[in-house]
Order: structure tokens, then sequence, then C-alpha cells
């Protein structure tokens, strides 16, 4: 049993770290494809086109769009930004929305959005991993907002 836990520690970290060391066994890793922040929507589009082609090439992968809200946020921040960046793969991409998996990954300094791209046997992200791997900001840091009514908190430049 430990013998196994171990293994599957090994493999969950290397899917963070995209190294796929031989005790693993298998060559599954997930790749960052991309990551960005508080950015708009049309620039947004412009970074997810590439994972749309590369979800087209290889008809079995699967995508995990993990979000992180920033220390100044509407509540459910990260889960709108992702279901909105989710929503753009499939309708834009024609993408099956079983591919595409989304993660609300809690709280950080500033707004984050990751991009991940493996096979479908990799190991599934989770964001309890996620919170493990990640310095998530502590609560008394945070600053939720409560007149969003549904939107994306942008900071005015």
């Amino acid at each position: 049993m430990k013998l196994l836990a171990a293994n599957m520690f090994c493999c969950m970290v290397s899917v963070i770290t995209l190294v796929s060391p031989a005790s693993c066994g298998s060559d599954v890793i997930w790749e960052h494809v991309d990551q960005y922040g508080n950015i708009s929507f049309a620039e947004e589009k412009k970074r997810l086109n590439p994972v749309i082609e590369r979800l087209r090439l290889d008809k079995d992968a699967i995508a995990y769009v993990v979000a992180h809200a920033g220390r100044i946020s509407c509540s459910g921040e990260a889960r709108t930004r992702a279901n909105r960046t989710k929503r753009y793969l499939v309708q834009t991409g024609r993408l099956n929305g079983d591919r595409i998996k989304i993660i609300d990954s809690g709280y950080h300094e500033e707004v984050l959005v990751d991009l991940y791209v493996a096979p479908p046997n990799a190991p599934p992200l989770t964001a309890q991993f996620l919170a493990e791997l990640d310095n998530q900001l502590p609560r008394e840091r945070r600053v939720i907002l409560t007149r969003c009514k549904g939107r994306i908190y942008m900071k005015r430049r």
C-alpha cells in the first residue's frame, strides 16, 4: 500500500512539474499551455484560440481551466471566469464540453487563469491537489465585493 501511495504521489507531482519520473510507470504528462491574469475578454479569446487548435488536433485530449480569484474580487469570480472560458472553448471551438473541466482554485494576490491539456489517461487535476502545491491567499487578506451582480471585477487602469 505504501508503494502504491508513493507511486501516486510521484505521478501527481509530475503533473505540475511536467516531469515524468521512471517510477511513475507512464508518460502521462499535463502540459501547461498558458497562464494569464486580469486581461480583457478580447485578449483572452486570442490566447484561447491555440488551445482550441490543440484540442482539435488531439481528439481525445482533456483541458483544465484553473481559475484563481484576486485578493479583491467578487464572490464566485474564479468560477465565473472559468465558466466563461469553457463556454468560449465549447462554442467557438465546437468542442465537447465533457473534454473541458474547470477548477475554482481559490484566491491569489492577483487574478490568474491556468490552462492545462493532457491525454485522457492522465490523472485528474483537483482543487485539493492544486491547493496543496499553491500558496493560497490567507482569509484575512481577501476582500470579497458584494455588489457585483454576477460580474467579473476588473481593475480600472
